[in-house]
Protein backbone atom coordinates (compact mmCIF):
# COMPACT_ATOMS: atom_id res chain seq x y z
CA UNK A 1 0.00 0.00 0.00
CA UNK A 2 0.93 3.39 -0.58
CA UNK A 3 0.20 7.32 -0.59
CA UNK A 4 2.02 10.00 -1.73
CA UNK A 5 1.68 14.03 -1.89
CA UNK A 6 3.24 15.63 -4.24
CA UNK A 7 3.37 19.68 -4.17
CA UNK A 8 4.02 22.19 -6.52
CA UNK A 9 4.93 19.41 -9.03
CA UNK A 10 5.44 20.91 -12.77
CA UNK A 11 2.89 20.26 -15.20
CA UNK A 12 3.13 21.36 -18.53
CA UNK A 13 0.48 24.15 -19.38
CA UNK A 14 1.26 24.20 -23.08
CA UNK A 15 3.71 25.08 -25.64
CA UNK A 16 3.81 29.27 -25.99
CA UNK A 17 4.60 30.53 -29.10
CA UNK A 18 5.35 33.64 -28.34
CA UNK A 19 8.04 32.46 -25.52
CA UNK A 20 8.78 29.66 -27.77
CA UNK A 21 8.68 27.13 -24.83
CA UNK A 22 6.64 24.58 -22.56
CA UNK A 23 4.93 26.61 -19.96
CA UNK A 24 4.54 24.88 -16.48
CA UNK A 25 2.35 25.39 -13.57
CA UNK A 26 2.66 24.13 -9.97
CA UNK A 27 0.35 21.52 -9.16
CA UNK A 28 -0.10 19.25 -6.21
CA UNK A 29 -1.43 15.88 -6.52
CA UNK A 30 -2.09 12.47 -3.90
CA UNK A 31 -1.00 9.30 -5.53
CA UNK A 32 -2.25 5.98 -3.47
CA UNK A 33 -2.60 2.53 -4.24
CA UNK A 34 -0.93 -0.93 -3.83
CA UNK A 35 1.25 -3.57 -5.29
CA UNK A 36 0.99 -6.94 -4.83
CA UNK A 37 3.75 -8.90 -6.25
CA UNK A 38 4.31 -13.20 -5.73
CA UNK A 39 7.60 -14.52 -7.23
CA UNK A 40 8.70 -18.36 -6.26
CA UNK A 41 9.79 -21.30 -7.43
CA UNK A 42 6.83 -24.70 -8.56
CA UNK A 43 9.13 -27.90 -8.26
CA UNK A 44 12.89 -27.91 -9.18
CA UNK A 45 13.04 -26.56 -12.72
CA UNK A 46 10.11 -23.51 -12.88
CA UNK A 47 10.14 -20.21 -11.21
CA UNK A 48 6.59 -17.86 -11.42
CA UNK A 49 6.38 -14.14 -10.91
CA UNK A 50 3.45 -12.23 -10.82
CA UNK A 51 2.83 -9.02 -9.67
CA UNK A 52 -0.44 -6.18 -10.17
CA UNK A 53 -0.46 -2.62 -9.58
CA UNK A 54 -3.59 -0.27 -8.82
CA UNK A 55 -3.10 3.14 -8.64
CA UNK A 56 -5.30 6.32 -8.12
CA UNK A 57 -4.21 9.99 -8.86
CA UNK A 58 -6.02 12.91 -7.84
CA UNK A 59 -5.65 16.49 -7.33
CA UNK A 60 -6.62 18.90 -4.84
CA UNK A 61 -10.14 18.98 -5.88
CA UNK A 62 -10.26 15.26 -5.36
CA UNK A 63 -10.60 15.01 -9.90
CA UNK A 64 -8.59 12.21 -11.23
CA UNK A 65 -5.45 13.86 -13.04
CA UNK A 66 -2.69 12.67 -15.02
CA UNK A 67 -4.48 10.36 -16.75
CA UNK A 68 -1.95 9.28 -19.36
CA UNK A 69 -0.10 7.15 -16.10
CA UNK A 70 -1.85 3.43 -15.89
CA UNK A 71 -4.33 3.00 -13.57
CA UNK A 72 -3.77 -0.89 -13.41
CA UNK A 73 -0.43 -2.79 -14.56
CA UNK A 74 -0.45 -6.83 -14.59
CA UNK A 75 3.28 -8.38 -14.87
CA UNK A 76 3.98 -12.45 -15.24
CA UNK A 77 6.79 -14.48 -16.15
CA UNK A 78 7.69 -18.18 -16.34
CA UNK A 79 10.82 -20.29 -16.19
CA UNK A 80 11.86 -23.43 -17.27
CA UNK A 81 14.74 -24.96 -16.78
CA UNK A 82 14.85 -27.71 -19.00
CA UNK A 83 15.81 -30.87 -16.46
CA UNK A 84 17.02 -33.26 -20.13
CA UNK A 85 19.02 -30.63 -21.17
CA UNK A 86 22.02 -28.76 -18.33
CA UNK A 87 22.51 -25.22 -19.26
CA UNK A 88 18.83 -24.59 -21.22
CA UNK A 89 16.31 -22.46 -19.94
CA UNK A 90 12.99 -21.15 -21.71
CA UNK A 91 10.24 -18.43 -20.66
CA UNK A 92 7.58 -16.50 -21.30
CA UNK A 93 6.66 -12.95 -20.01
CA UNK A 94 3.69 -10.64 -20.32
CA UNK A 95 2.79 -7.30 -19.35
CA UNK A 96 -0.36 -5.69 -19.78
CA UNK A 97 -1.69 -2.23 -18.76
CA UNK A 98 -5.27 -0.68 -19.39
CA UNK A 99 -5.92 2.51 -21.28
CA UNK A 100 -4.61 5.86 -20.62
CA UNK A 101 -5.16 9.52 -22.25
CA UNK A 102 -4.37 13.08 -22.11
CA UNK A 103 -5.87 16.52 -23.00
CA UNK A 104 -3.45 18.10 -25.56
CA UNK A 105 -2.98 22.45 -25.55
CA UNK A 106 -4.66 22.42 -29.01
CA UNK A 107 -8.34 22.66 -29.00
CA UNK A 108 -10.89 21.81 -31.80
CA UNK A 109 -12.91 24.46 -33.28
CA UNK A 110 -15.58 23.99 -31.23
CA UNK A 111 -13.22 24.50 -28.21
CA UNK A 112 -13.38 21.28 -26.86
CA UNK A 113 -9.27 19.78 -26.50
CA UNK A 114 -8.08 16.94 -28.83
CA UNK A 115 -7.69 14.00 -26.68
CA UNK A 116 -4.69 11.62 -27.40
CA UNK A 117 -5.76 7.70 -26.33
CA UNK A 118 -3.82 4.27 -25.99
CA UNK A 119 -6.33 1.50 -25.47
CA UNK A 120 -5.59 -0.93 -22.85
CA UNK A 121 -2.32 -3.82 -24.35
CA UNK A 122 -0.79 -6.59 -23.55
CA UNK A 123 2.62 -7.30 -24.67
CA UNK A 124 4.50 -10.79 -24.91
CA UNK A 125 7.62 -12.14 -25.32
CA UNK A 126 10.28 -15.26 -25.34
CA UNK A 127 13.45 -15.86 -24.09
CA UNK A 128 15.67 -19.28 -24.51
CA UNK A 129 19.12 -19.76 -23.16
CA UNK A 130 21.89 -21.68 -23.12
CA UNK A 131 25.01 -22.07 -20.69
CA UNK A 132 27.90 -24.16 -22.63
CA UNK A 133 31.50 -24.67 -21.70
CA UNK A 134 31.67 -23.68 -18.39
CA UNK A 135 31.56 -19.69 -18.48
CA UNK A 136 29.67 -19.11 -22.37
CA UNK A 137 25.99 -18.60 -22.48
CA UNK A 138 23.76 -17.65 -25.19
CA UNK A 139 20.06 -16.07 -24.55
CA UNK A 140 18.28 -15.11 -27.30
CA UNK A 141 14.99 -13.07 -26.66
CA UNK A 142 11.61 -11.90 -29.13
CA UNK A 143 10.32 -8.84 -27.87
CA UNK A 144 6.77 -8.05 -28.58
CA UNK A 145 5.29 -11.44 -30.09
CA UNK A 146 2.24 -10.40 -31.20
CA UNK A 147 3.10 -7.30 -32.90
CA UNK A 148 1.17 -4.93 -30.67
CA UNK A 149 1.03 -1.43 -31.85
CA UNK A 150 0.94 1.46 -29.16
CA UNK A 151 2.26 4.10 -27.87
CA UNK A 152 4.03 3.18 -24.00
CA UNK A 153 3.78 7.12 -22.76
CA UNK A 154 1.48 10.26 -23.15
CA UNK A 155 3.37 11.64 -20.86
CA UNK A 156 4.27 14.48 -23.58
CA UNK A 157 1.96 16.18 -25.66
CA UNK A 158 3.76 13.33 -28.54
CA UNK A 159 3.78 9.99 -28.58
CA UNK A 160 5.77 7.35 -30.93
CA UNK A 161 4.55 4.02 -31.40
CA UNK A 162 6.90 1.13 -29.51
CA UNK A 163 9.07 -0.98 -30.97
CA UNK A 164 7.56 -3.69 -33.15
CA UNK A 165 8.25 -7.28 -32.95
CA UNK A 166 12.00 -7.52 -32.63
CA UNK A 167 14.28 -10.66 -31.91
CA UNK A 168 18.10 -10.30 -30.00
CA UNK A 169 20.94 -12.67 -29.47
CA UNK A 170 23.61 -12.11 -26.78
CA UNK A 171 26.72 -14.17 -26.32
CA UNK A 172 28.58 -13.47 -22.86
CA UNK A 173 31.76 -15.05 -21.53
CA UNK A 174 31.29 -14.61 -17.94
CA UNK A 175 34.93 -14.51 -15.70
Amino acid sequence: MFRVHQNNLAESAGFDPALGRTVYVPSDAVSQGYELELAGELGEHVSLSAGFTHLSIEDDDGAATRSYVPRNMLRLAAMWRVPRIEGLRLGVSARWQDDIHREQSLLLADGSPVVTRQEAYAVVGLVAGYRFAGRWEATLNLDNLTDAKYVPSLYWEQGYYAAPRSASLTVAYRF
